[in-house]
């Protein structure tokens, strides 16, 4: 296999998708749970990144250059592992149609209101169609120009509203206890169990020997950029978080420098696109070498476009407003994330270290 990248470049290109749509949904999810307190909720949650880390390490030492769906056919047969992998491979375009959704009802609603959605879905998907099939180095490194856009300007868009802020907004916390930050951490495991999908993309890997340190590394990175955003969302909206469907753009809202520096709204979305390109690649590229293996073709990139074609259809289709997507398809769609991030890698895994104790014997 020719195409390699780092696991660096690997866990960055995650840490945009889980940065970039974090910020922007988990804030209004987390609160109508957890309330003030759902910064706690954020770190019980990053529990699972570094979880998911040891389970690819222990991957990466057991199976050296295949993926996880090759790893579940060996394991489990070809006709129930392959069955269990044509599941996986649903969940994950089921789960990509949803944030290619999330991502147009975001722009129509706060910037391109008359737009016709099958040209917001069409030229997105059209531009990951083509980086997919350009190879897993090229959406990498794609990741790579964009990160310090990504953190200059959403960390400008915070700080410039900081002598709104106030502390008091974070009060009073636990008022009710553990139970509620503990329930909101089902919602944050869904965006740091996406470090498991690295698990797919391990024969692209090269110099796998530092993935453990990387990996920890990068879920730590995560947390706390996530903290320091969302809180400072909180210390902005207070009690008000929960309202706005997207409270990190009203809090960019508040930003007014004399009457020459206001409305960076548009800046934010243009930057937000490129780390809704950068996660919505990944995810494609994902569907797109796993439906390959699974079909045995000799390139991945010979299902690239009639995926792409198929994901612009399913998109147009579901939660056509944004209404619908955050209280049917963002529960939903949490708990497939955890199904196929979690209780599937945990469920190959055991199978593997069963299968390995009584071949011992």
């Amino acid at each position: 296999m020719k195409e390699k990248t780092t696991s660096f470049q690997l866990l960055i290109t995650l840490y945009i998708g889980i940065l970039t749509t974090g910020m922007l949904m988990m804030p209004r999810q987390l609160y109508h749970i957890a309330s003030l307190n759902l910064w706690l909720s954020i770190m019980i949650g990053s529990l699972l990144g570094y979880f998911s880390i040891i389970v690819i390490t222990l991957f990466l030492h057991t199976f050296k250059n295949k993926t996880l769906t090759e790893i579940t056919e060996e394991t489990l047969g070809p006709y129930f592992g392959r069955a269990l992998t044509f599941i996986f491979i649903f969940l994950t375009f089921y789960c990509e149609a949803y944030f290619v959704r999330q991502y147009t009802n975001f722009i129509s609603t706060f910037f391109y209101p008359r737009t016709p959605n099958y040209i917001i879905i069409g030229s997105m998907v059209m531009v990951c169609c083509f980086a997919v099939y350009q190879g897993i180095e090229v959406v990498c490194r794609c990741a790579l120009i964009a990160l310090p856009f990504i953190i200059l300007f959403f960390s400008l868009g915070s700080c410039l509203s900081f002598l709104e802020m106030s502390f008091e907004n974070l009060l009073p916390i636990l008022d009710k206890g553990l139970i509620p930050p503990l329930s909101g951490s089902a919602v944050s495991l869904a965006w740091f169990s996406e470090f498991i999908l690295i698990s797919l993309c391990m024969p692209f890997i090269r110099h796998s020997k530092t993935f453990l340190k990387d990996g920890f590394i990068t879920v730590t990175t995560t947390l706390i950029t996530l903290l320091f955003f969302i809180i400072s969302i909180m210390l902005l909206l207070g009690a008000l978080t929960g309202v706005p469907l997207y409270p990190y753009m009203v809090s960019v809202s508040y930003i007014s420098i004399g009457r020459f520096f206001e409305h960076i709204e548009a800046l934010v979305m243009a930057i937000w696109i490129v780390g809704a390109f950068v996660k919505i690649t990944f995810y494609l590229f994902i569907i797109v070498h796993s439906s390959a293996t699974f079909l045995r073709l000799s390139s991945y990139k010979l299902t690239a476009l009639p995926i792409s074609f198929l994901l612009f259809l399913f998109s147009l289709w579901i939660y056509p407003s944004s209404q619908s997507q955050f209280k049917i398809g963002s529960p939903l769609v949490n708990t497939l994330t955890i199904l196929v991030n979690l209780c599937y890698p945990l469920f190959i895994l055991g199978f593997v270290l069963f299968k390995k104790k009584h071949s011992a014997y």
